[in-house]
């Protein structure tokens, strides 16, 4: 990392000394300007508490208080704590989001994909009306769950943006992590539209009934009246041993969730192969139990999941398509909605479709009436 200049110091310490610890983490004065004013606000919105020292009516120092808490938040960026975590919120499409420590932090990658998919869904909103209308009757809903849900952005921003079209969502969101489903019902408490049914709860995808009858994700889902599942979203963790070791942010690593992002290694799943490619498969570790719950528990119209990188996806797609139980398979790369050309990728001995440019980001599949609600 190159040393900041001197002239670079000295030009931000006359504008105002907090903009030097800001610079280490930033990196550039104009990032640095804009975080310092971005938690200026924050701290301005906050209830000043009663100090015992003032001699005002309200019993508070505002002044004093507020500097002293902006310093602390200065100093804890400086040394690498996501913003977002500082500021207790993120942006996730148009939604302004509760964020903190221990949940990981929504990306825009992942919304650009997530708006790319209501889009499909809501240039076909007449035939998804059609199939809901027919197969449930009126008042019907469309069934949305989100396994891995984190922070619940996934499927309340589906939520947000079908509400557009006049489709009422029911949505179950499923995470391991007390903190991120306690997190996720806050979001939704606030978000989450009146008409709409949207609900969290904490459960391990990869547990199997003792009984070996009714798995618990089944018996989950027969509690909220959710047995007719139309889409599953998904954006697990996908990130290698090696991949987290060389290749995540300093600030990822240290500050958030390792659960969120690296898959609890499973025995079961390394049999032979080299380093590399067990590697690969400690990454992949979600997609065999997604693809199976997709299959055989759960079996939407249309299934969508968060990849790493193009080289992932080629692999995850390679899965699904070796199933044999969806109709079509797609990769999407960065900004899908805005690719002018479409390639296409050799995928077990098939000719996948590769939307967008750039770097892999999801794989999306689709069976019966899901090709028409896609539009694909």
């Amino acid at each position: 990392m190159p040393r900041l200049s001197y002239e670079l110091l000295h030009h931000a310490r006359r504008i105002d000394p907090l903009l030097i610890p800001l610079l280490h983490t930033c990196r550039s004065l104009p990032s640095a300007e804009n975080e310092l004013r971005w938690l200026r606000e924050h701290v301005a919105s906050l209830n000043t508490p009663r100090h015992p020292l003032a001699s005002n009516a309200s019993g508070v120092l505002p002044n004093a208080w507020r500097r002293h808490r902006l310093e602390r938040l200065v100093t804890a960026r400086s040394r690498g704590t996501p913003l977002q975590y500082l500021l207790g919120t993120e942006f996730f499409g148009d939604l302004e989001l509760k964020v903190r420590p221990g949940v990981l932090i929504p990306r825009r990658e992942t919304a650009v994909a997530i708006e790319n998919l209501a889009s499909l869904l809501r240039a076909n909103g007449k035939v998804l009306r059609s199939y809901l209308l027919e197969a449930r009757g009126d008042g019907s809903r469309l069934n949305i769950l989100d396994l891995c849900t984190g922070t619940g952005c996934i499927p309340l921003l589906l939520q947000r943006l079908m509400r557009h079209v006049g489709i009422p969502t029911q949505i179950l969101g499923i995470d391991i992590s007390p903190k991120a489903v306690a997190l996720a019902r806050e979001n939704g408490s606030h978000v989450a539209h009146v008409k709409d049914i949207c609900s969290f709860d904490r459960g391990d995808i990869f547990a199997e009934s003792s009984t070996k009858s009714t798995s618990p994700l089944e018996s989950l889902l027969a509690t909220k009246q959710m047995t007719n599942i139309d889409i599953l979203v998904s954006n697990p963790p996908y990130v290698s041993p090696r991949q987290y070791l060389h290749h995540t942010e300093r600030s990822v690593r240290n500050f958030e969730p390792k659960l969120a992002l690296v898959p609890v290694r499973r025995s079961t799943l390394w049999t032979s192969g080299d380093a590399e490619e067990n590697d690969n498969r400690h990454g992949d570790a979600f997609y065999p139990r997604l693809l199976q719950i997709a299959n055989t528990i759960i079996k939407p119209k249309v299934f969508w999941c968060e990849v790493g990188d193009l080289a992932q996806a080629e692999r995850v797609a390679a899965m699904a398509v070796d199933t044999a139980a969806w109709d079509g398979v797609q990769i999407w790369a960065d900004e899908p909605a805005f690719a002018s050309t479409v390639q296409h990728k050799e995928v077990s001995g098939n000719a996948i479709k590769l939307v967008g440019e750039g770097h892999g980001r999801s794989v999306i599949c689709w069976r019966d009436e899901g090709r028409a609600w896609l539009g694909l």
